[in-house]
């Protein structure tokens, strides 16, 4: 059985907007769709590790390790894998925001249409949970 592990991170700023990201639609993951900065992580690197450098490379985000919180893991079995998702927080002060290839667009959202772009995507029950339990 493969295994794919994934680390992502909600981005908030200090007003209490959300950062969201709209892939790319020449991207071949799910094009033109809400995201998250984040992605695979690296053999030799751990989740935490790897949200870092993924904010940084999709978002040209510097995250304070300090600031970066795990919220929710969980592990979703599909036909001939795992995937093993990890999603982060953080908390940042005022930062340009400068996109990679894989995304086009980005926006800052108040917490209920953050939640709402989200709900039918893969990390919509993980959003959905941490709104639910005020952890985001």
């Amino acid at each position: 059985m493969e295994y794919r592990y994934l680390a992502k991170t909600i981005v908030r700023n200090k007003k209490g907007l959300y950062l969201v990201l709209r892939r790319s639609a020449t991207d071949s993951d799910s094009p033109g769709r809400a995201d998250l900065p984040g992605g695979g992580i690296d053999e030799d690197e751990n989740p935490h590790e790897a949200a870092v450098r993924e904010a940084v490379e999709e978002a040209g985000l510097d995250i304070d390790n300090d600031s970066l919180q795990l919220r929710y893991a969980f592990t979703k079995p599909e036909e001939d894998k795992v995937i093993v998702r990890y999603l982060y927080r953080a908390q940042i002060d005022d930062q340009v925001v400068t996109l990679s290839h894989e995304h086009d667009l980005f926006w800052w959202v108040d917490r209920a249409e953050f939640v709402a772009l989200f709900v039918d995507t893969s990390w919509g029950e993980a959003v959905s949970f941490l709104d639910d339990n005020n952890l985001l």
